[in-house]
């Protein structure tokens, strides 16, 4: 395990894995234009204030800025890292857009409590559906986090999860 160290001025320095392995070792990574987003632990951008309206939005993680070459890099090992066999992404279907990258591998691992129903997939904390009444339901009544998948993504998920290895 390589850590690499980030100096910041306002906040210290960082030691952080590799991308590489964050990724092979998060069950979510999150992304879009301005952010990468280790869910509860860290998100990573190239602006140093983000503004307090999408600090507020990831308020249990750390932000730690990057340069924007090192930040394209990392954008660079999520398109690879996607085209794993055990990695589905999905569009955010909230504001602001992301794209979540789901490990599948990770989610299994981590995995205590499976229900599964027709539309829904429930583990742990996380409830994956590919219903869109079940996803707005969900999202509005529950502290768990929704992600909307496809009928495809959502039978990949469950020969991964529920099938023995």
């Amino acid at each position: 395990m390589a850590f690499k160290k980030i100096d910041t001025k306002k906040n210290g320095t960082y030691y952080v894995k590799e991308f590489e392995e964050i990724l092979e070792e998060s069950s979510i990574v999150s992304f879009n234009e301005k952010t990468i987003v280790v869910p509860g632990i860290v998100v990573f951008t190239t602006k140093k204030n983000d503004g307090l309206a999408i600090r507020t939005l990831f308020s249990k993680e750390e932000f730690v800025e990057v340069d924007e070459s090192s930040f394209q890099n990392m954008l660079e090992t999520i398109k690879k890292f996607k085209q794993s066999d055990y990695v589905i992404t999905t569009e955010s279907k909230t504001i602001p857009k992301r794209m979540h990258v789901i490990n599948l591998k990770e989610i299994k691992r981590e995995a205590v409590l499976v229900r599964a129903d027709k539309d829904i997939l429930v583990v742990n904390d996380r409830i994956f559906t590919n219903s869109e009444l079940e996803f707005h339901g969900s999202g509005m009544f529950t502290s768990k986090e929704v992600y909307f998948v496809t009928f495809e993504q959502m039978n990949k998920i469950k020969e991964i999860l529920l099938l023995p290895e």
